[in-house]
C-alpha cells in the first residue's frame, strides 16, 4: 500500500480529535440557539394549552391556565382568519369562521406577559373561545406558533373543504320493518 493510501485509510478509520470537538460544539450551539429563540414562557404556554381540547368545560380552562385576565365579547373574530391550519381553502375557512361567529359567546384572552393583550386582536396571547354553555369551542395557543384548534365537526373532511356531514338522527319508535305493538 502506498504512503498516500495509508494516510487516507488512517484518516477514514479515526478522524482527528478536533473534528469531534467541533461537531460537539456545533450541536451544543444549535441546542442553545433553539432554547434562546423560543422563550421559556411560550414553550410552557403551548404545553399547557395542549392539555385542553375543544369540548372541555370552562372550569378546566381555569384549572389549567388560571383565571382569564381578559374576558371579551366574541366580536367578528376576523383575527382568527389567518390562524386556520395550513391546507384549508378559502371557502372552508370562511364557512368555519362563520360558524365560529355564530357559536362563540365569549373569548378568554391570556397574555404571555402581564399588561399585554387586548380584546381587539389578542396580540401575542393565548385565546380560548367558549360557547353559551361555557364549553371550549376553539383554542389558539399562540398566534405565531400553532394553528387554531377546532372541534372535529368544524374541520373539513376533504381537501376541497367540504365539511363532514352530521350523522342523521335516529327516529323515535321501532326500527323500520318491525311489527308495531
Amino acid at each position: 500500500m502506498s504512503d498516500r493510501n495509508l494516510r487516507v485509510s488512517r484518516a477514514l478509520r479515526q478522524p482527528p480529535r478536533w473534528v469531534s470537538y467541533v461537531t460537539v460544539a456545533v450541536i451544543a450551539l444549535g441546542v442553545l440557539g433553539v432554547l434562546l429563540l423560543v422563550p421559556r414562557a411560550e414553550r410552557r404556554r403551548v404545553r399547557l394549552v395542549e392539555r385542553l381540547a375543544p369540548g372541555d368545560d370552562s372550569s378546566r380552562v381555569v384549572h389549567v391556565l388560571g383565571a382569564p385576565p381578559l374576558r371579551c365579547a366574541a366580536g367578528r373574530l376576523v383575527h382568527l382568519e389567518r390562524r386556520f391550519p395550513a391546507g384549508w381553502n378559502a371557502a372552508a375557512t370562511q364557512q368555519a369562521l362563520e360558524r365560529l361567529r355564530q357559536t362563540t359567546a365569549q373569548r378568554w384572552v391570556f397574555p404571555l406577559e402581564a399588561g399585554e393583550g387586548s380584546c381587539a386582536d389578542g396580540g401575542r396571547a393565548t385565546e380560548v373561545g367558549l360557547d353559551a354553555a361555557g364549553r371550549v369551542l376553539w383554542l389558539m395557543a399562540l398566534p405565531d406558533r400553532r394553528p387554531l384548534r377546532l372541534p372535529e365537526a368544524m374541520t373539513p373532511a376533504t381537501p376541497t373543504g367540504a365539511f363532514a356531514p352530521r350523522a342523521p338522527r335516529r327516529p323515535l319508535g321501532p326500527p323500520e320493518g318491525a311489527p308495531h305493538a
